[in-house]
């Protein structure tokens, strides 16, 4: 039975089109968070706070965000795999979750002072994560299992293409001085994402709790899985988190780092382009991923990916240059995808079935909370060795990242995806 509505099966290219139809929300969503995470809260805060502080309340504004939605995942995926309607499982919290944003992106643009902003931002988190818990099922909930490479790389496909989105749109009005045009275009988004998949998925009527009995009735045992019993899933759940502490703390600092040290007017716009630049370096690498991992396996792309990003990072702390952030943003951008899409589908063997949105919730710590704890250390730490030395809390940042992208990779484990399929010793072919 077709995914979608007038779906095809079969070729290759029919298959992607099928997952990036599948995936359509992912863009939206990135949008959203490229868009705020990387322009707009920085934007806002140093409007907020002095100079001296603004790197520390960026922190604090994008820690605790993420810290919330390292938080709602895994509840909120626990009651969508337990929710029932006529409409199914995922399409109602897609929905709802992208209408409750629209509502709490004007109230982030309405705040007045900075703790307006943060409690906007907070109520923003909780509700997309709604609605991404539900998202992030799709791939194991409809891929097959030998299809999951494909539809892993249509997904971080969609994403890197909602990040050029997400950027483009914040850069452009920020520098029009046109706020309100950012938060409009970034609902708009969300919702068309939204209705397309509401209106086109096919996901038939599912029983199961109703919406509140299931909020109330799921408790902490949402946040927790069985180690002993999914082993391969807890280390990639590490690997993960200390992949994007690395690599997720550099665009939160980035436009500050424009700023900073290069010195560059409109940093903003100037972020934009890097960002710009690695994200659509970045959808080579992730369709390419996408089918690569299904063939090579998917621990050796993400160690590839994560060396070259590692190696390709360390002489920007060296030698800041507007130039080498433009040639070094796309190969991040190409080896960022590749690493997200074979830890994805790496992820999506590995997750239990029936728990799919739950797991990927908890899969979720690995760049929430990894974003949160990094954005809460590394924003006073850059204040800091700044005020000792100019420009020394970015030149450390950069160099910790590097150490963390080489040092998740002792934690990626062995897959079974690829050792189930491997011919026995004397079989044909």
């Amino acid at each position: 039975m077709a995914i979608f509505k007038g779906g095809l099966a079969g070729l290759p290219r029919e298959q992607l089109q099928r997952y990036l139809l599948l995936n359509i929300y992912g863009a939206p969503l990135s949008a959203l968070w490229a868009a705020f995470n990387t322009l707009i809260a920085a934007h806002v805060v140093e409007q907020l706070v002095s100079e001296g502080q603004k790197n520390t309340f960026l922190g604090v504004l994008l820690g605790f965000g993420l810290g919330i939605a390292a938080l709602t995942q895994p509840f909120a995926g626990a009651v969508s795999d337990r929710y029932g309607s006529r409409f199914g499982r995922r399409k109602p919290f897609i929905l709802g979750s992208a209408l409750l944003d629209g509502v709490f992106i004007c109230a982030f643009g309405l705040a007045t002072n900075f703790w307006l902003a943060f409690v906007a931002y907070a109520f923003l988190q909780l509700a997309a994560n709604f609605g991404q818990a539900a998202y992030q099922a799709l791939v194991p909930d409809f891929a097959r299992e030998e299809e999951r490479g494909v539809a892993s790389g249509a997904k971080a496909a969609l994403e890197v293409v909602g990040r050029v989105i997400g950027l483009g749109v914040a850069g452009l009005f920020i520098w029009l001085d046109m706020d309100w045009g950012a938060y409009a275009a970034i609902i708009l988004l969300l919702l068309s994402g939204a209705l397309i998949t509401f209106r086109h998925l096919r996901e038939p009527p599912v029983a199961g709790q109703p919406l509140l009995r299931g909020i109330f009735s799921t408790g902490l045992k949402a946040y927790t899985f069985d180690v002993r019993a999914n082993p391969r899933f807890a280390r990639l759940v590490a690997t993960r988190f200390v992949f994007f502490a690395g690599i997720g703390s550099i665009s939160g600092f980035l436009r500050n780092f424009m700023s900073d040290v290069l010195g560059l007017e409109e940093p903003e716009v100037w972020a934009a382009g890097v960002l710009v630049v690695a994200t659509v370096v970045g959808v080579v690498g992730a369709l390419a991923a996408g089918t690569i991992v299904d063939r090579l396996g998917r621990r050796r792309v993400a160690i590839a990916a994560a060396l070259i990003a590692a190696v390709y990072l360390l002489p920007l702390a060296f030698f800041p240059r507007l130039y080498l952030m433009l040639v070094l943003g796309g190969v991040l951008g190409l080896a960022g995808g590749a690493f997200t899409v074979s830890t994805w589908a790496f992820l999506a063997d590995e997750i239990p079935k029936g728990e799919s949105a739950r797991f990927y919730g908890i899969a979720n710590y690995a760049m929430a909370g990894a974003g949160a704890l990094g954005m809460v250390i590394f924003g006073p730490m850059i204040d800091g060795l700044n005020a000792w030395k100019e420009v020394a809390g970015f030149r450390a940042l950069i160099v910790i990242a590097a150490i963390l992208l080489v040092a998740c990779l002792p934690l990626l484990p062995q897959e079974r995806w690829r050792a189930a399929r491997r011919p026995a010793p004397g079989a044909d072919g």
